[in-house]
């Protein structure tokens, strides 16, 4: 059956995540969202990292998304639990699977039908428990998600369906009371049975409790039930064979049942795993006071935010930070320039952060989230050196931005944080000159924090109609309001201002001597 939690029309796979990911991933501390996500549930986290780095390229899916998150952050308990009857189904199926590998080559074929039957047993017990919940919860539901889930699980496993299926459970446990099986088939190539049916079951007559048995008729009991020849005539053996190839038959009928259920729990499994989480997420975040909003999608321009903030930073330090806004219109580049510690680099996170979740369908940490589609976001942050790099900073920077350049596409963002500042002022505007020029001309949107005073100098200077520039606010006094404004880049980034408040106040400044 197909569960269809995540997307309208498919299942969940791991096709067509961002080319990035790990950068992504690490530049934007993605790992604090899991953590908060998973709430030390591995599993959660795992899948949140994969689902979350599989953007959502069209409208259409994003809204199908938020209305089931809507119902996950409504119905967070109801959930939970429908989450643990797939959990528990998948633990047992795995156990099964896994326990099957290790027998099979030494369980009689009865047996591994009766260890089949008690298996389904308990997989359309769990069917019913799901099916029992499903119908509890409808009145909850008023996602397309959850109210098409809900009808094709009526449809696929009905009332009359589900009492067939455990009929015929129950007239297969002859296996494991005693019993005739009657079966009719035709003889096929080198005389091996096909086209099998299965005409009739015949249980073995009821017997006394053994409590209730003479000595001498368990004794009876014992020998007739186990009774076995030392020498097999030849019409027996033939017996036996037959009796082999209708227990494969029955075997392979209902294994694909069992693989039926193995996917759709899985599934399902997993797609409620990522709704659970992001009810554990929204509820942490809730507890810490911090605004979140339902962000709609525009096909003009570049996106609007307003009252965005950087989240991770948020969690990290339990309450909302400052906030900025920035519309973006028709503009496709931005240049962030400014004081240093001023909250350019978090501000550049706060818009990819959010991208990211808003690309996912969930909730972002703004009062207003009007963003475009993308179908890549990139980041290129600069690194400290250390002992896993297998060359110098630059060459390292290089060889990442190379690796973008090969991926970007017209649709792409990226997210450029002081860019190849490991090299001169004169090499790195060069550098930069370059890869922005060919990045404009392809068409994609280019988010920029910089200290490359000549190079943001000379973009300035040729008032593009498609870039925006804006600076990290300082006031007289030297303190930082951490809000980005409009304002042409500026020749210094302040860095005086650090010095005396780390080391004190300058009071003569002289030439310094010629060495």
């Amino acid at each position: 059956m197909r569960v269809w939690l995540l997307y309208p029309d498919r299942e969940f796979d791991l096709k067509n995540s961002y080319a990035k990911k790990e950068d992504l991933v690490k530049d934007l501390n993605f790992h604090i969202i899991y953590k908060t996500m998973s709430r030390e549930d591995e599993y959660f986290y795992q899948v949140a990292s994969k689902v979350m780095m599989k953007p959502l390229l069209k409208k259409e899916d994003i809204v199908y998304r938020q209305g089931m998150m809507k119902d996950a952050l409504k119905c967070r308990d109801e959930f939970m639990q429908i989450y643990d009857i797939a959990r528990i189904a998948v633990k047992s199926i795995n156990e099964y699977n896994d326990g099957y590998e290790r027998r099979k080559g030494d369980m009689a074929a009865a047996s591994m039908v009766t260890e089949l039957l008690n298996f389904m047993d308990f997989l359309v017990k769990q069917l019913s428990k799901l099916s029992f919940y499903l119908g509890e919860y409808r009145p909850n539901f008023s996602s397309e998600a959850m109210i098409s889930f809900y009808e094709r699980f009526k449809e696929e496993y009905s009332d009359d369906r589900m009492a067939k299926i455990l009929a015929e459970l129950n007239s297969l446990d002859f296996w494991t009371a005693g019993g005739k099986l009657t079966v009719s088939g035709t003889c096929g190539a080198g005389m091996k049975m096909e086209n099998l049916i299965v005409n009739d079951v015949v249980r073995r007559r009821r017997r006394k409790a053994a409590k209730t048995m003479s000595v001498v008729e368990k004794v009876n009991l014992m020998f007739t039930q186990n009774a076995f020849a030392l020498e097999e005539d030849e019409d027996r053996l033939e017996a036996k064979e037959i009796e082999k190839v209708a227990i494969a038959h029955i075997l392979r009928v209902y294994e694909d049942f069992v693989k039926e259920l193995e996917q759709f729990f899985e599934q399902l499994k997993l797609q409620m795993a990522f709704y659970a989480a992001c009810g554990n997420f929204y509820k942490r975040l809730d507890e810490i006071g911090l605004p979140l909003c339902f962000p709609d999608v525009t096909e003009e321009g570049n996106g609007t935010y307003i009252g965005l903030y950087e989240l991770t930073y948020a969690i990290y330090i339990q309450k909302k930070p400052i906030v900025n806004g920035l519309r973006m219109g028709d503009k496709r580049l931005l240049f962030v320039t400014g004081a240093n510690q001023g909250g350019k680099s978090t501000f550049l996170r706060s818009i990819g952060v959010a991208q990211v979740l808003f690309q996912c369908g969930m909730m972002v940490p703004a009062e207003t989230f009007i963003g475009r589609i993308y179908d890549n976001i990139f980041t290129h942050f600069t690194r400290r050196e250390d002992s896993s790099m297998n060359s110098g900073r630059l060459e390292e920077e290089l060889k990442r931005m190379n690796g973008i350049i090969n991926e970007v596409s017209p649709n792409s963002l990226l997210l450029l944080n002081e860019s190849f500042a490991s090299t001169t002022e004169k090499e790195g505007a060069i550098i930069m000159s370059g890869i922005v020029k060919a990045l404009a001309e392809l068409g994609c949107s280019v988010l920029i924090v910089t200290h490359l005073y000549e190079f943001t100098r000379s973009v300035f200077a040729q008032q593009l109609d498609y870039t925006l520039f804006l600076s990290a606010e300082r006031k007289n006094n030297g303190m930082r309001t951490y809000r980005m404004i409009p304002r042409e880049p500026g020749h210094t980034s302040y860095g005086l201002d650090l010095y005396e408040a780390m080391i004190g106040k300058i009071t003569d400044v002289e030439e310094p001597e010629n060495l």
